[in-house]
């Protein structure tokens, strides 16, 4: 492991394994790094981000996977980071992949907000209140009480 890498790996592991959030196996060929990151302000661990890096290619970038309920946002979340990884080198790499899942995460969140609100927005509308409605052609009605 080279030692960009491995200052960056002390980095990331000050930061999220405060609880438990990290692990980081060096011990062997293909060092990996494993974070559970959380969508704010949930407490409970949304997204697994797996690196694993080559010890015999360290100048490749790692190989990215990512695990939650959500598969459309895990492959969304892969194909940023492996994207990222293509594009940054050297050093604050790892911490830079782990900075953009967590933003889109946290815009997955706001986007899953919006649809809660615009779902309730519908739910209280108008329509469902009996009041009037514009018909498409612009005459106004009286909505009929089901």
């Amino acid at each position: 492991m080279s030692e960009v890498l491995r200052e960056e790996l002390e980095v990331v592991r000050a930061i999220y394994c405060r609880e438990g959030e990290c692990q980081i196996d060096d011990t062997v060929n293909s060092p990996t790094l494993v974070v559970r990151l959380q969508r704010e302000p949930h407490l409970t661990p949304l997204v697994t981000v797996t690196m694993q890096f080559s010890s015999l290619y360290p100048e490749q970038p790692p190989t990215i996977s990512c695990q939650c309920e959500d598969r459309l946002l895990s492959r969304k979340l892969v194909t940023c980071l492996t994207e990222l990884s293509l594009q940054l080198q050297g050093s604050a790499m790892v911490c830079e992949i782990l900075s953009q899942a967590q933003e889109i995460l946290n815009q997955q969140g706001s986007i899953e907000q919006a649809k809660e609100a615009r779902e309730q927005f519908f739910r209280t509308t108008p329509e469902n209140l009996g009041g009037t409605m514009v018909s498409p052609r612009g005459r106004r009605k009286k909505r009929q009480p089901s």
